[in-house]
């Protein structure tokens, strides 16, 4: 079958280009330019699909090696993850939507939301990693519920979304801090970022069975987080970081994936507020069988910044104000303070993701012209090419860097590295910190913590 599908695809499709392999399905992304053939099939358009891939495939070998490839896996597990979800199960797409939501039909059909994602419905951290260290809820449960949030109307039935800030800085980052900072990010609208963690039922269930929630129950080393396998049943563990803006009125919420929060702050005097939220940006991780080191994907919403030596397309970024030009650059601020931070890319997209991303846009907007996927960026990703060579594996591209994720370390690393001075990019600095938890940070969450202070906040 799949030779069959793989010919099909070499005599009607351009070569070369968006072809993945995953628990048998091939994808058929880009058709092929030029007036077909007489006796060509008719044209197949442009076919999503709701499964994450397992491992990446090498279809794009050659003169560009591998990267190619591992951009491709990266756009389908973004379609994978961003998926409308179930209404019944956490982490399962809903397969009779599609990614972006399906528009009314003008004849009166009302349509398909475009979430909550599959994504969305992964299991929250905070709700694996309690304080005392009990065995999580399982993974279909909905998310805790502080009570103030309860009282501003988060309902248990309607899997209400929570994002929670901790009352105290613990090991790991929290979600209104950036990576190794006590930072947060503020946007032109004087609020701030908020961030959150999930992971997929594989991965959870890895941790709850082995008993990892617990920090005592954890080995010294852990390096067998279930891998996926183009030749196995499963797509191995996921785990995403999330960070979201909150949409003020000048936002414009078209070109954004938008959801509905609560916000908990226990500090604050209003602990708890409804908001409406949208995606800046995402980190995907990917343990699979080809790369031990994970695979690492990083998307933006476009609007997020300008790029250091490019003229600003637009008059005003989520998170930067062109016209201030004496405003210091990715400054790190206080807690506190409302003073947005001045966030510049300062290394751009490739080029290479900047085609690619094109493409996908046009094929997002092909089946839902008002797509908000379509103003989402894959930034690049970084993987292990040589995953035999411990710890590491050789990371390409050697540096890479989120800009409302990593606003404060883009860049390659100068100087000797250090809590405040980490090495950038994911493999990197999950391997220097998160070596013997197999570069899972989030293990580093688990109760009883260290009664020894604790001095690098890690990123999730």
């Amino acid at each position: 079958m799949l030779s069959w599908l793989s010919s099909m695809v070499a005599k009607y499709f351009r070569p070369g280009l968006l072809l993945p392999v995953a628990a048998g399905v091939i994808l058929f992304l880009t058709p092929a330019v030029g007036a077909p053939a007489k006796d060509a099939a008719p044209d197949l358009g442009y076919i999503f699909s709701p499964d994450l891939p397992h491992d990446v495939v090498a279809l794009h070998a050659g003169a560009a090696g591998l990267q190619p490839s591992m951009d491709t896996m990266s756009w389908e597990t973004l379609i994978a993850l961003a998926w409308p979800a179930s209404s019944t199960q956490n982490g399962v797409p809903d397969r009779n939507n599609q990614i972006g939501g399906i528009p009314p039909d003008p004849e009166g059909g009302s349509g398909k939301p475009a979430g909550p994602t599959v994504f969305e419905t992964f299991k929250a951290s905070e709700d694996i990693f309690l304080n005392p260290p009990l065995k999580p809820s399982g993974f279909n449960q909905p998310q805790r519920i502080p009570g103030p949030c309860l009282l501003q109307g988060a309902s248990l039935a309607a899997h209400s979304k929570i994002m929670v800030r901790p009352t105290s800085i613990g090991a790991t980052m929290n979600e209104v801090f950036e990576a190794f900072t006590n930072s947060p990010l503020i946007d032109q609208n004087g609020q701030y970022a908020w961030y959150e963690v999930r992971l997929d039922e594989t991965e959870f269930n890895f941790i709850v069975n082995n008993q990892y929630y617990i920090s005592t129950k954890q080995p010294a080393m852990i390096s067998n987080f279930p891998a996926g396998s183009n030749t196995g049943k499963e797509a191995g563990s996921f785990h995403v970081k999330a960070a979201w803006k909150i949409m003020g009125a000048n936002d414009d919420k078209t070109r954004f994936y938008t959801t509905v929060a609560f916000t908990y702050d226990p500090k604050a005097k209003q602990p708890c507020r409804r908001q409406t939220m949208g995606l800046v940006g995402l980190h995907i991780a990917h343990k699979t069988q080809s790369r031990p080191q994970w695979v690492w994907s990083t998307f933006e919403q476009v609007d997020n910044d300008p790029t250091k030596g490019v003229a600003p397309t637009q008059p005003r970024y989520s998170f930067n104000n062109p016209a201030c030009t004496a405003c210091p650059v990715n400054q790190q601020t206080t807690l506190g303070s409302t003073t947005p931070v001045q966030v510049l890319r300062i290394t751009a997209i490739p080029p290479d993701k900047v085609a690619l991303n094109a493409q996908y846009h046009q094929a997002l907007t092909s089946i839902n012209s008002k797509n908000v996927w379509q103003y989402y960026d894959l930034v690049d990703t970084q993987w292990p090419a040589e995953p035999s060579k411990k710890p590491l594996g050789n990371p390409i591209p050697a540096f890479l860097a989120n800009t409302v994720l990593e606003t404060f370390f883009q860049g390659p690393t100068v100087g000797p590295v250090s809590p405040k001075n980490p090495p950038h990019g994911c493999i990197n600095c999950h391997g220097t910190y998160g070596l013997d938890k197999d570069f899972v940070f989030q293990l580093n969450d688990a109760y009883p913590q260290s009664k020894k202070k604790k001095t690098v906040l890690f990123a999730h």
